[in-house]
C-alpha cells in the first residue's frame, strides 16, 4: 500500500496514479489510497497492485527481462506528448 496516508500525507512519486490506472479509481481508493494498508507479496497479487511474485532476486530478475524483452515498445501514457 501506500503508508504516507496512515500520517495524513497524499502519497507522492506517481503512487496515486498509478494505483488508480492499476486498479481502477473505487478499488484503488477504498483499497489502498485512503487506507494505509500494508500487503504481502500474494495480497498484493491478488489486489491487482502487482502482476507478479519471484521468490528470489535471480528470479525477479529474469522475469524483469522477459518482460522488457516481450515489451520493447512500452511507454506510459504520460510519455506521450500533450498527455494531460
Amino acid at each position: 500500500g501506500l503508508p504516507e496516508v496512515t500520517l495524513g500525507l497524499l502519497p507522492a512519486g506517481g503512487g496515486v496514479t498509478r494505483t488508480v490506472r492499476l486498479m481502477g479509481i473505487a478499488d484503488a481508493l477504498l483499497k489502498v489510497l485512503l487506507q494505509g494498508t500494508q500487503y504481502t507479496p500474494q495480497r498484493a497479487l491478488e489486489n491487482g497492485l502487482i502482476h507478479e511474485v519471484a521468490a528470489t532476486r535471480e528470479e525477479m530478475l529474469e522475469k524483469a527481462r522477459a518482460f522488457i524483452d516481450a515489451n520493447p515498445e512500452s511507454q506510459q501514457p504520460w510519455d506521450v506528448k500533450g498527455y494531460r
